[in-house]
């Protein structure tokens, strides 16, 4: 399949990745005044970003994943505010014990949610 390129002329950034993320960096990076050539093998949204759900988990171990993961979605709100065509929801997880042996674990993450300042309920 063809590369997509979409260019500003004499670009400063090349950003490589037309998903969520790449488009997230070239938007950003533009809206600050420099020149951005985004480049993706398929086309915006053509891979991953467009046929997965989209969905943000906050890890809450080790303990920068959760400042990470709020991190993010700290950004998707904001492009939420930013963008009036970006669709995000904050919808929360569901996590499910497979057999009566998972319940001791699905405790522990309850536990480090609450520890992160996050609501969790087992």
């Amino acid at each position: 399949m063809p590369a997509a390129v979409y260019s500003s002329s004499s670009p400063d950034v090349v950003v490589i990745g037309g998903g969520i993320i790449g488009c997230a960096v070239a938007y950003f990076l533009s809206s600050a005044g420099v020149k951005v050539c985004l480049v993706d093998r398929q086309g915006i949204a053509g891979g991953t970003s467009g046929c997965c759900q989209g969905h943000l988990m906050v890890t809450p171990s080790p303990a920068y994943f959760l400042s990470m993961t709020r991190a993010s979605v700290g950004l998707w709100r904001t492009l939420r505010q930013t963008l009036p065509d970006f669709e995000f929801r904050d919808t929360g997880c569901l996590w499910l014990a497979e057999t009566g042996d998972d319940l001791p674990l699905l405790g522990e993450v309850a536990a480090q949610f609450a520890a992160g300042g996050e609501r969790a309920e087992l």
